[in-house]
């Protein structure tokens, strides 16, 4: 487990742990199945009617079959758009988007965009207290400080774990859903 203080920077643990999630993707596949397994069960007892999700980054569960269950079930599934500094979700179709570089969220001009129920975000690395380590955009921070009442649910691997300062502008996740378990901090 990575542990940071103040004087280490998000940016320095940001890159330790980007190297980590790279190196270890292949032998991390395998526990995937037990990841989904966990996450279908929490959304089921959710009932969320629009639940957004995202296009995975190098190393980040690929939830594409996930989500594709769900649209069956019905549900409306959103993925993420950037546009400055501000994160919104859109549904979308074939067509209808291109992917942003950086994030890998989508941009173009005919997505309205939509506030899901849930949202799923992978992490770089999490607490056992409910916070992540993102990427360093802070878009998921500033989205749920605008939409308080979306339930957050990060996913990744038990191996992600780590130990932070946590700052005023960070947002505690309602649930971290990993390959060895299920953290509830809902509602918080």
């Amino acid at each position: 487990m990575y542990s940071y203080s103040i004087p280490t920077t998000k940016k320095v643990l940001r890159e330790k742990l980007r190297t980590q999630l790279t190196n270890q993707g292949k032998n991390i596949h395998p526990h995937v199945g037990v990841l989904f397994d966990s996450l279908n069960r929490l959304l089921d007892t959710l009932a969320v009617n629009a639940l957004g999700g995202y296009f995975p980054l190098r190393g980040e569960p690929d939830l594409s079959v996930l989500l594709d269950a769900w649209i069956q079930k019905g549900v409306r599934c959103l993925y993420p758009r950037i546009q400055g500094k501000k994160m919104s979700y859109a549904w979308i179709t074939p067509g209808t988007y291109t992917l942003k570089d950086s994030y890998n969220c989508l941009v173009g001009e005919n997505l309205a965009p939509e506030v899901p129920d849930a949202i799923i975000v992978p992490f770089l690395g999490y607490t056992r207290t409910g916070y992540r380590l993102g990427r360093g955009g802070g878009f998921i921070d500033r989205y749920l400080v605008a939409n308080p009442h979306v339930i957050a649910i990060g996913v990744g691997y038990a191996s992600q774990e780590i130990s932070m300062t946590v700052e005023p502008h960070d947002k505690r996740l309602a649930y971290v859903v990993t390959d060895q378990e299920t953290l509830s901090f809902y509602p918080h």
